[in-house]
């Protein structure tokens, strides 16, 4: 019986002195007040349904928007996905508020949940990786945690496919750039791609315009841009187009970020003057590609003249190296024609491998191409017999 009372006492007075812990009180009014203020908006991209404190763990109810938040990528990169979470609300008014979850030796537990499949992910955070976050973090300034955060969260999600033939591969953080690297898959775009990284920066831009003054999510965009223009980040753009190989790069600058925030591009979007100067370059690459193909058309030639003592008739298609076409003697008619094929080097060398109608290799055309005037050499025909042969190209 007083072994019994004792626990009992010992119960109590620890009860007593929680209840007492005046961290601890102060970190459940503030999850009260945040409570009743809930649905909180958090930058358009995720809202605070709801907050209880009990079982000495804060748990969060956040619905997130799935463009911006993967529940697939928190479950799969859940320590990362705690310590970006940690970083983002180690800032700001946030502060105050994880550490009293340290302090008084709570678990953070959010519960993300996908605003449209309804799928979630729960993280819980013990009161030491607050800390250890928390002190891994301390000497960025909130700009800084800002951009690192921003970017974290993204390299978790990558690939990213931004569009039909757009995909964000990688994303870097320099000391005083985030480079983008993008993936294009557009040829036709890749063939111009070269000549139009400045439609390329205005449409960015223009979308950053649109981003921090008529966008939902403004509130989130112009606080990250503030932070790259604070903090002395330029944005590095990089595009790759996958089917040509082509390659542009280019840099939106503080400067222009802060232009941007402050309403200075509301009237440098892209312009019908835009549109024409873009549809100049494509036609002069169109142009361009004519021509090539122009010049790499397949030449056609008749050639006359002797294999031996008999008189033939040749004609070939050249392409680049590549060389077929067929040749009869005069005195047989067409109808006995013999078909070749083979390749000519840079020199002229051309050597032509015959075939008659049955398929089998009946003879061998090895000589000299001259000038687009003549071409001889030595045949040797299926018995391997060897003859000279001299032709004349036809004008």
């Amino acid at each position: 019986m007083k072994k019994r009372n004792f626990y009992l006492l010992m119960l109590l007075f620890i009860s007593i002195l929680t209840s007492c812990n005046p961290k601890r009180q102060k970190l459940e009014e503030q999850v009260k007040k945040f409570n009743t203020a809930c649905p909180i908006h958090l930058g358009g991209v995720m809202t605070l349904n709801s907050i209880v404190f009990e079982d000495d763990t804060v748990t969060m109810k956040i619905t997130a928007d799935d463009r911006f938040i993967s529940i697939d990528a928190l479950k799969s990169h859940e320590e990362d996905a705690k310590e970006i979470l940690g970083l983002g609300v180690s800032k700001g008014t946030s502060v105050e508020f994880i550490d009293l979850m340290i302090e008084s030796n709570t678990v953070f537990n959010p519960v993300f949940i996908n605003n449209k499949s309804g799928t979630r992910a729960s993280l819980k955070i013990t009161p030491i990786e607050l800390k250890r976050t928390k002190e891994k973090f301390q000497n960025l300034n909130d700009g800084q945690k800002t951009i690192l955060s921003n970017v974290l969260g993204l390299q978790l999600r990558l690939p990213i496919q931004i569009d039909d033939i757009t995909t964000l591969k990688n994303l870097v953080l320099t000391e005083n750039s985030i480079r983008y690297e993008f993936e294009l898959n557009d040829k036709e775009l890749g063939d111009m791609l070269e000549s139009t990284d400045w439609f390329l920066k205005k449409t960015i831009t223009s979308e950053m315009n649109t981003n921090v003054t008529s966008n939902s999510l403004s509130k989130m965009y112009r606080e990250f841009y503030k932070a790259l223009v604070d903090n002395h980040h330029d944005m590095k753009l990089e595009y790759r187009e996958v089917n040509t190989g082509k390659y542009t790069t280019f840099v939106i600058t503080t400067s222009e970020i802060q232009d941007i925030l402050n309403g200075d591009y509301k009237d440098k979007g892209l312009t019908i003057e835009d549109m024409e100067r873009l549809g100049e370059q494509q036609n002069n690459i169109n142009y361009q590609k004519e021509i090539v193909v122009e010049d790499n058309k397949p030449k056609h030639i008749v050639l006359y003249g002797s294999v031996g003592r008999y008189n033939v008739r040749m004609t070939l298609s050249i392409s680049d190296e590549q060389v077929s076409g067929s040749y009869y003697y005069t005195n047989s008619g067409d109808g006995s024609a013999l078909y070749l094929s083979g390749e000519m080097d840079e020199n002229g060398h051309l050597y032509l491998y015959e075939t008659n109608a049955e398929g089998f290799h009946s003879g061998t055309f090895q000589g000299l191409y001259i000038d687009d005037d003549s071409y001889v050499g030595s045949f040797t025909n299926y018995k391997n017999e060897e003859m000279n042969f001299s032709l004349i190209v036809k004008k």
